[in-house]
């Protein structure tokens, strides 16, 4: 059943845009919802802008099918860059496991709200390509090797590894994965001494607690993160995600939960057909549902049952500019490209709320849970609090966000911004002119200056 909305909120007189569920304006509901149906083995849509062509089965087929990875690695490397410039970057520590799953996933390092001191620095025979900060260790990938350096900067370990582009420390995890993008290949290493686990082909990767979800060839393989054993694989033509005990793919135009410890096939249901600017439908998993984008439009589903929730239009075009869909928070995704230069939020239910994305260069809205509450950033530098109004200060040069507030990088100094204030805690004079990027650690800033890592804590 598809609930109206009316034309303007009940609540504020804004006006509304059809099939929303909340006002963007005052963020209240906008709908007189009737009673819940009675349970059924597929349950009602419950926001779905249009009827969708079918409905999703619920099966448990074998998944071992196969056919050709179409997922570009510039999708990749894109979506990475943008993350790297809001300061979680690919391989950041995403907190404490003890946690549940989203406040793990979500989580950023502790701030520096405190002006620190240069601890150390290291220089390097060849570019640094990245800088990740996991406990009291610092790896650092080069374009011939990666280090590992101690709370001191002094070297523990070093394995030659060249190409190695992208570095992924997970949380509690015993293992390191090294993404080569030139090489094509993924690479686990040992954190303790260096030692190669394995090496497999790989255009992307996500980590899954013990295992990894891989993918190569047309294909989404899930290995033991530490022995490199396939546990099962299947076909992921256009897109792939991981969520709580599930892995997503598209293929054939059908979005797929799997679960994660046998492959199995939870539901399946229909999708727009692939960006046809990307090749790829891009996927984002929150908190109760999870909503995947295509060439005309991004489609919701009750994460449990595949039952749909609702649809939004959008334009390919602006995926020139950002990813049409991300995470805004545990339970809200945003959508870009339904609106000119705005990034619009949704809930399970519907629409909540917009924010702006100016920034001709690109946007990306990078969703923090910290110390003091759930904030969204834009990468244009302007932070966003859980009821979307704009707090603080706007950054022009944001480099990192922490748990605590965002760094901005000039060309000489970095300063730290609590999310709501409009003036620095602290400004510090760097060691080194020109910073390349800079990498927020767990109460520690890390600047990248070509060959050189300096540490500041």
């Amino acid at each position: 059943m598809t609930l109206e909305s009316p034309p303007f909120c009940p609540h504020c007189e804004e006006p509304l845009s059809p099939n929303v569920g909340y006002c963007p304006r005052c963020g209240k509901d906008v709908l007189t919802r009737p009673e819940p149906p009675a349970p059924a083995p597929v349950p009602e849509p419950i926001l779905f802008e249009e009827a969708v062509d079918e409905a999703p089965d619920a099966v448990g087929t074998d998944p071992a099918e196969t056919s050709r990875w179409r997922r570009t690695a510039v999708i990749a490397v894109s979506a990475v860059a943008a993350l790297a410039v809001a300061g979680t970057a690919w391989g950041v520590l995403r907190g404490d496991t003890d946690e549940d799953y989203w406040t793990t996933r979500l989580a950023q390092p502790a701030g520096v709200t405190a002006r620190p001191e240069l601890a150390w620095t290291w220089t390097g025979e060849s570019a640094v390509q990245m800088v990740v900060s996991a406990g009291s260790t610092t790896y650092v990938a080069t374009t011939e090797a990666v280090h590992a350096l101690d709370p001191e900067g002094r070297e523990d370990w070093s394995t030659d590894l060249s190409g190695a582009a992208y570095l992924m420390a997970p949380a509690g995890a015993d293992y390191l994965l090294v993404l080569g993008f030139q090489s094509g290949e993924v690479t686990a290493l040992d954190p303790h001494d260096g030692a190669e686990l394995w090496t497999r082909p790989g255009d992307d990767v996500d980590d899954a607690g013990d295992r990894v979800v891989l993918l190569a060839d047309g294909t989404a393989h899930v290995i033991d993160a530490r022995s490199g054993r396939e546990r099962w694989s299947t076909a992921a033509t256009t897109g792939v995600a991981t969520g709580p005990d599930a892995v997503y793919v598209v293929d054939d135009d059908r979005l797929r939960r799997l679960d994660l410890d046998d492959g199995d096939e939870v539901w399946s249901a229909p999708v727009d057909e692939a960006s046809s600017s990307s090749g790829f439908n891009a996927i984002t998993v929150a908190d109760g549902f999870v909503v995947t984008a295509g060439t005309h439009e991004a489609r919701a589903f009750d994460s449990d049952s595949g039952a749909p929730r609702w649809t939004a239009d959008i334009d390919v075009a602006a995926e020139a500019y950002g990813p049409p869909v991300g995470q805004a928070s545990r339970s809200t995704v945003f959508v870009w490209g339904e609106e000119p230069r705005r990034a619009v939020i949704y809930d399970a239910r519907g629409r909540i709320g917009s924010v702006p994305g100016d920034d001709p260069s690109g946007f990306y809205v990078l969703a923090v849970h910290g110390a003091g509450g759930d904030f969204l950033v834009t990468m244009d530098g302007t932070v966003y609090d859980d009821d979307l109004d704009e707090v603080g200060t706007s950054h022009p040069h944001l480099s990192a966000v922490s748990g605590d507030g965002v760094y901005d990088l000039t060309s000489d100094t970095v300063s730290f911004f609590a999310f709501d204030a409009i003036e620095p805690a602290w400004r510090l004079d760097l060691a080194h002119a020109d910073p390349r990027y800079l990498e927020a650690g767990d109460g520690t800033v890390v600047v990248v200056s070509d060959d050189t890592v300096s540490l500041y804590r």
